[in-house]
C-alpha cells in the first residue's frame, strides 16, 4: 500500500517577491474584507492580490524520503494534474513515479485513483515493451533488479492523461551478459478515475529503448496531437544525440513517422553532442527545443518535423533547424511553448556568462522560426535574477503576447529559491508582476526551492510545481 499523503499547507514557506532573491517576509494571503458601518452605508470591498503573488501554496509528501514534482497539466475544468517521483524506505521501498490530481485550493481530488494520487506501474517488472533500435535478444530482468525513475512530462489527450519518463533497467544478451541501461516510457490513465487506460498498448504502458548495451535512452518531455503522441529526449551515445518518438493513440510506435516511430537526429555542427529538452505542437507538427555543442560552445536549437518525420523546411530557414545564440556563453533551452492565440513560440532556458554565473535566457519566435524582432534584442532577452546562479525550467506563452519563465535563483546563503519572471510583449520586464517583473519564493527553514513546471488555469491564475527540500510543491500565482 502506498504511504498516506502528508499535505503540509505552506510549511514554513514565505513568498518573497523581490528581484534580488533574498528572503523578505510577506503578509498573510489577503482575504475578502467588509467595511464596517451601518446597513445604510456598508459596502463590500474585495482586496485583489498583487500580480505575481502566491495565492495558494501546498507542500506534498508522498514517500518518506522525498517527493519531487516535475510537470503539470491543467484540465478544462481547472483541475490540476501533477507528476513526479518519490522515494520510500523499507524492504519494498525505492524510487517510484506518481501522478496526482489537485484541486485549485491545493487539496487532492479523491475522485482520482481514490486517494487523489497513485504510483506509476513498476517498469522493471513489466514484459510489455518495444525495442526500436536494439537486438531482439534483449529482455527485462525481473525480481530485485536495481531501478529508478525519472518522470518528466504530463499531457492531456481527450479523456486520458499521459505521463512520460525514463526508467533504469537491466538487459541480458544471448551470451548472458547483463547491461544496465535506461528506457523511455509513456503511461496512460483515465481522467475519469485515474485507473490504467487499457486502450494504450493494452496494458496502459509502453516502453521504448533506443540504443544498445549500456546506452541510456531518456524522454524529457511529452506533447500530444489529436491522433498522435510525441516524446522528446536523447540517447547517451558518443556523442549524445536528440531523439523523438511518436506513438499512435493505441500506444504503438507510429511507423509512418521516420519509418519506425523512433528517430535520432544528427544535427550539423554538433560534434560535442546535443539533447532535446522539450516539445510542443505548432500547427499539428512537433517542435523540439534543446541544446547542441560545437567548438566547445553550447547553443540553443529548435527543430520542427513534418507528419512523416522528416525535418520541416518551412521552419528555420529552409532545413527545419534553428540555432539561437545569446552571445559567447553556453546556453540551453529547457522549455518551449506555442500559443496559437498569440501566434508566438516562447522559449526559456539558461545562459552562462563569462564569470561563470547563469541567468534566465528567453526567446520569442513566429511559427516559422523567425525571431520576433519586437521582443528584446533580436527576439532574445537575458535576465539576472538574484545574486548567484539562475535559470528557467518552464515557459508559458500567454495569449496577450506576454511570456512567463520559471525556474530558480540563488540566495546569498547559497540556497536556491523558486523564481518566476514575466516579460511584456516587447521583452521588457512586466513591472506590475511581483517586484519589477520577478516573483521569488524563499523558505525560512533553509530548504532549497525549484520550479520545474508551469501552466495556467482557465481563470488565468498561474500554476507552478517543483520542490522544496524533501517536499513537492504546487502553488498558484495571481496573474
Amino acid at each position: 500500500m502506498p504511504h498516506l499523503l502528508r499535505s503540509l499547507p505552506l510549511l514554513a514557506l514565505t513568498a518573497a517577491l523581490a528581484s534580488c532573491g533574498t528572503m523578505a517576509p510577506s503578509p498573510a494571503l489577503p482575504a475578502s474584507q467588509v467595511q464596517e458601518g451601518t446597513p445604510e452605508n456598508m459596502t463590500a470591498q474585495t482586496i485583489t492580490p498583487k500580480p505575481g503573488s502566491f495565492v495558494m501554496l501546498k507542500a506534498l509528501y508522498f514517500g518518506d524520503l522525498y517527493t519531487r514534482v516535475r510537470d503539470v497539466a491543467v484540465q478544462a475544468d481547472g483541475k490540476i494534474l501533477i507528476v513526479g517521483e518519490g522515494r520510500e524506505s523499507g524492504a519494498y521501498g525505492g524510487y517510484f513515479g506518481f501522478v496526482a490530481r489537485v484541486l485549485p485550493d491545493g487539496s487532492l481530488d479523491p475522485t482520482f485513483a481514490k486517494m487523489g494520487w497513485r504510483k506509476l506501474q513498476e517498469i522493471y517488472q513489466s514484459t510489455s515493451w518495444q525495442c526500436a533500435i536494439c537486438p531482439a535478444t534483449y529482455h527485462i530482468v525481473t525480481g530485485n533488479s536495481p531501478h529508478e525513475f525519472t518522470v518528466t512530462g504530463v499531457a492531456i489527450q481527450g479523456n486520458r492523461v499521459l505521463v512520460s519518463g525514463s526508467a533504469r533497467k537491466e538487459v541480458e544478451d544471448s551470451s548472458s551478459t547483463v547491461y544496465r541501461t535506461r528506457q523511455q516510457f509513456v503511461e496512460a490513465f483515465k481522467l475519469s478515475d485515474g485507473s490504467a487506460d487499457g486502450g494504450w498498448n493494452s496494458t496502459g504502458i509502453v516502453q521504448t529503448t533506443m540504443g544498445n548495451d549500456n546506452v541510456l535512452s531518456n524522454a524529457n518531455d511529452i506533447a500530444v496531437a489529436p491522433d498522435r503522441v510525441f516524446t522528446s529526449g536523447y540517447v547517451n551515445s558518443s556523442p549524445m544525440r536528440p531523439t523523438i518518438a511518436t506513438y499512435t493513440n493505441a500506444g504503438q510506435l507510429d511507423k509512418s513517422f521516420s519509418g519506425d516511430g523512433a528517430h535520432y537526429l544528427t544535427l550539423p555542427n554538433s560534434e560535442g553532442g546535443a539533447s532535446s529538452s522539450a516539445v510542443t505542437m505548432v500547427n499539428s507538427r512537433p517542435l523540439v527545443a534543446g541544446w547542441a555543442k560545437h567548438n566547445n560552445i553550447q547553443r540553443m536549437f529548435l527543430t520542427r518535423y513534418k507528419e512523416d518525420g522528416t525535418l520541416d523546411p518551412s521552419f528555420g530557414g529552409g532545413d527545419g533547424i534553428l540555432g539561437l545564440s545569446f552571445g559567447t556563453g553556453d546556453t540551453v533551452a529547457r522549455a518551449v511553448q506555442y500559443n496559437a492565440s498569440a501566434g508566438r513560440i516562447g522559449v526559456a532556458g539558461q545562459i552562462f556568462d563569462s564569470a561563470g554565473l547563469s541567468r534566465f535566457a528567453v526567446a520569442k519566435l513566429f511559427p516559422d522560426g523567425t525571431v520576433d524582432a519586437a521582443f528584446g534584442s533580436g527576439g532574445k532577452v537575458t535576465t539576472v535574477v538574484g545574486t548567484g546562479h539562475a535559470g528557467a525550467n518552464a515557459a508559458v506563452m500567454q495569449p496577450n503576447g506576454k511570456l512567463l519563465a520559471a525556474g530558480y535563483t540563488t540566495s546569498p546563503d547559497g540556497k536556491t529559491d523558486a523564481a518566476v519572471v514575466r516579460y511584456n510583449a516587447n521583452g521588457t520586464l512586466d513591472a506590475a508582476f511581483g517586484s519589477g517583473g520577478k516573483s521569488v519564493l524563499g523558505a525560512s527553514n533553509g530548504f532549497t526551492e525549484m520550479i520545474r513546471g508551469m501552466a495556467t488555469l482557465p481563470d488565468g491564475r498561474i500554476v507552478v510545481v517543483g520542490d522544496s527540500g524533501i517536499y513537492g510543491l504546487v502553488g498558484l500565482l495571481q496573474p
